[in-house]
């Protein structure tokens, strides 16, 4: 029952199968807590879709990533308006926190796909780039939901 050489050495993988590619996810940390929950949820919604993560899945992470969003304008509110007191730390604390808490999220429903693509494929994408620019949009993004907030707020109160 043994097989030949020439055997033993063809491709197991036949159709159906796809190369993947994908950033390191490990670095993904450096994103959230820089970046926070935008930058995170684009980077790693595109990298959910380049390991084919089923799509209820990414549908999921990004859901919470907006709720991670919402919960950072109720802070902001919360701050610019000295609910918590003055000079509290609790509002920044916690968005950084919730970051860090969604790229563990991130990075649990990655992993395991991540560490295949690792072994099968083996390269990994550059982060450094894509992460710049991403965490910019998302500063810009942030700032202009912030902004809008609280001329809003202003209006109201």
């Amino acid at each position: 029952m043994s097989k030949s050489a020439d055997e033993l050495f063809q491709p197991s993988l036949r159709d159906g199968w796809s190369k993947t590619k994908s950033y390191d996810i490990n670095h993904f940390f450096l994103v959230s807590f820089f970046g926070g929950p935008i930058p995170l949820m684009v980077l790693g919604s595109r990298n959910a879709k380049w390991l084919k993560v089923p799509k209820q899945h990414i549908n999921v992470l990004v859901a919470i990533s907006v709720v991670v969003q919402i919960f950072n304008l109720v802070m902001f509110y919360l701050d610019n308006r000295d609910v918590l007191g003055e000079g509290n730390r609790t509002p920044l604390l916690s968005i950084q926190i919730l970051s860090i808490l969604l790229f563990s999220l991130y990075k649990f429903v990655l992993n395991k796909r991540f560490q295949q693509h690792r072994r099968t494929v083996g390269e990994i994408q550059g982060l450094f780039k894509p992460a710049l620019l991403w965490i910019f949009i998302g500063a810009v993004i942030q700032y202009a939901i912030m902004g809008a907030a609280y001329i809003l707020t202003e209006s109201v109160g």
